[in-house]
């Protein structure tokens, strides 16, 4: 493809033009873009139930030994596909020579990735699912070659005008359509005259749950997605990727907004944003929040920077319309805040609230007894339980096929049934939190609080159950950092710790993408009855930890420390190539316009990969938007260097 070498002269404006016209005129002479603009405009959008029996090795990993699987399968397929289709264009235009390859060292840390990630799928303990990926993940191998290989081909298309309109069309229109699902699961319902209409929640309705299930499991299947009211998830089923993926979009369309001087391509924009933005605080992503309010604390700092350096006359002409619609989004988004937080009773200023980290370093996550803190330690023998907590201990032993309790100096302790805990209690008041019964299948459910273990009666004597009736030993993994910070966000500084001294054992090779659950010490019980909040039966202990929550952490595990080196190394040249070029350009084109606007999405997202992993649902757009970037930073720099890097030139942002 013919890249635009036009030059943009001063006090020139955009032409006011039909936007699909252009989209189709684009269309027909970028077919590359035309398959790249598919995937971010649909594959964030697929929700539809695949049924998928599990090998044994990964129901161990499990709650059972078939995935229904709705938001991640067919992601990945569909995406694997329309990859496939954009490489075979892509190298038939490098053939013909329509499209030149744009030469960058780049190159170089993403082909290392790609290496070391096919290399630790090779030696991969678990080759399946280091293939095809986990359930309700889906990110193995293919997937990664394919981020990759949807980087490198935008990073070469999008410097063409045409290819950047379309590729930026399916950005905008995959976040425009999520956020309207969006939206309408938040507000749940609507009353108006006395009448109550709804679900608004697409998916809780009866055409919503027949156009994602296939007819043979609709009068099988009752789906229930489980969120919690005024929450969103829309088509990518979490609220943390939800925080992902729309602060990217809010990011890019609030700088199109801004720059935009075609009104109807400035209507659109600000149409998107709303909507973006609503769902951004609505989804209740902690995470979310975080990575925009990082990538605009680094826009303000670049801009100080570029004060303090560049001393030049304010343009008041050019800054005066930009200081007019910045302050037109502010004021929507404070009304629309304001609206949501009210409807939602204030759940959204509640959530916000909650950034202030020192509400989560405590040791711990306690449950609703307000008691997990207090565990110390589970002992198990033959013919001896051993829990003990901060103020008390006991010990339950077997003896001529009798359970006897004791405290934890050998006082015998006499328990009574309870009608309305269902369980056996102790009358001594010290021991008033624990509680026990015993099934048909011989398991003691011990309960302290509502921190549970199970603890099989066998022929061989006392053994702890893994919580799917196998049995297992208590471990107690190595850790490092976090102590006392364990229930640091929502619990990750626990995985951190345990992360990281796995470590030092995935230097030159992982242990193959998406085999976190494998990897992960899983029979760390203690530490998980601790930390882990109790959300439902079978309790913490049991809890399958299959992914860091971090993406970095992620990388370096499934595909090496070495291939973390590469992407960071390509994270941080980007980042560094559009510091430059906001320090130094003095010219407005959609080129500096878009680099802007990916520059602050991708900044937010990787200041949210702290806290969230890589996902189908939000991935491709990252690395769609990482290779617009770097696309539109050659074209700026290019650009720079034949004009000189002279003049203040302000043109249209279409």
């Amino acid at each position: 493809m013919a890249r635009n070498k036009k030059k943009n002269r001063p006090g020139c404006e955009a032409a006011q033009s039909n936007i699909f016209i252009d989209l189709v005129a684009a269309s027909k002479n970028n077919v590359t873009a035309v398959v790249i603009a598919a995937i971010a405009a649909f594959v964030p959008l697929i929700v539809f139930l695949r049924v998928i029996p599990l090998a044994p090795d990964v129901v161990k990993f499990w709650t059972a030994d078939i995935n229904y699987d709705f938001f991640s399968f067919y992601k990945m397929t569909w995406f694997l596909f329309l990859t496939s289709v954009s490489v075979i264009i892509f190298c038939i235009g490098v053939k013909n020579k329509r499209i030149v390859i744009t030469k960058t060292w780049i190159y170089v840390p993403a082909g290392i990735y790609a290496l070391t990630a096919v290399m630790s799928t090779v030696f991969a303990k678990h080759t399946a699912v280091a293939l095809y990926g986990f359930p309700d993940r889906y990110e193995g191998l293919f997937v990664l070659l394919g981020y990759i290989l949807v980087f490198v081909v935008v990073l070469n298309i999008a410097q063409e005008k045409g290819a950047l309109k379309l590729i930026l069309a399916g950005l905008l229109f995959s976040a425009f359509v999520a956020s309207l699902i969006g939206l309408f699961q938040f507000i749940g319902r609507i009353e108006l005259f006395g009448e109550v209409y709804g679900p608004l929640d697409f998916f809780k309705t009866s055409a919503g749950r027949m156009f994602i299930t296939p007819r043979e499991y609709r009068e099988l299947l009752q789906l229930h997605f489980q969120f919690a009211s005024h929450t969103i998830c829309t088509t990518l089923f979490n609220t943390n990727y939800v925080g992902s993926f729309m602060e990217m979009a809010l990011m890019l369309s609030i700088v199109l907004f801004i720059f935009e001087t075609d009104k109807t391509r400035k209507v659109i924009f600000y149409i998107v944003s709303m909507f973006v933005f609503s769902n951004w605080i609505g989804c209740l992503s902690r995470a979310g929040y975080i990575g925009v309010i990082a990538a605009i604390l680094v826009l303000i700092v670049i801009a100080g920077l570029r004060s303090a350096l560049v001393k030049k006359e304010v343009d008041r002409d050019f800054i005066k319309p930009l200081l007019k619609n910045i302050a037109v989004l502010i004021a929507s988004f404070i009304v629309l805040f304001i609206v949501l937080d009210f409807s939602s009773e204030h759940t959204i200023s509640r959530q916000f609230m909650k950034l202030d980290v020192k509400t989560e370093v405590k040791t711990g996550t306690s449950g609703p007894a307000g008691l997990l803190d207090d565990v110390k330690d589970v002992k198990i023998t033959p013919d001896t339980i051993f829990y003990s907590t901060a103020n008390t201990a006991m010990q339950v032993k077997m003896a001529s096929n009798n359970l006897l309790f004791y405290t934890g100096d050998g006082v015998l302790l006499a328990p009574t049934f309870s009608d309305a805990r269902k369980a056996y209690v102790f009358n001594d008041p010290r021991y008033s939190n624990y509680t026990f019964r015993l099934d048909r299948n011989n398991i003691i459910f011990l309960s302290y609080g509502d921190a549970v273990i199970q603890v099989a009666i066998t022929s061989q004597g006392l053994k702890f159950c893994d919580g799917k009736g196998g049995f297992t030993d208590i471990i107690k993994a190595d850790s490092w950092g976090f102590e006392g910070r364990e229930g640091l966000a929502s619990t990750r500084g626990y995985i951190w710790s345990r992360t990281i001294p796995l470590l030092k054992d995935v230097v030159f090779l992982g242990n193959g993408p998406d085999t976190f659950a494998f990897h992960f010490p899983q029979q760390d019980y203690i530490a998980k009855l601790k930390y882990y909040p109790v959300r439902s039966y079978p309790s913490s202990p049991y809890m399958i930890i299959d992914k860091p929550h971090n993406m970095y952490f992620q990388t370096a595990m499934n595909t090496g420390v070495i291939s973390l080196i590469c992407v960071l190394i390509i994270f941080i040249s980007y980042i560094a190539i559009s510091i430059k070029i906001m320090l130094a350009n003095d010219r407005r084109t959609v080129y500096s316009t878009v680099s802007l606007g990916a520059f602050l999405g991708v900044t937010a997202y990787l200041a949210t990969a702290v806290f969230n992993d890589s996902l189908i649902s939000v991935a491709p757009v990252f690395w769609i938007m990482l290779g617009l970037g770097y696309a539109v930073n050659f074209v700026v720099i290019r650009e720079n260097k034949e004009n000189g890097n002279s003049g203040c030139t302000h043109t249209g942002g279409g």
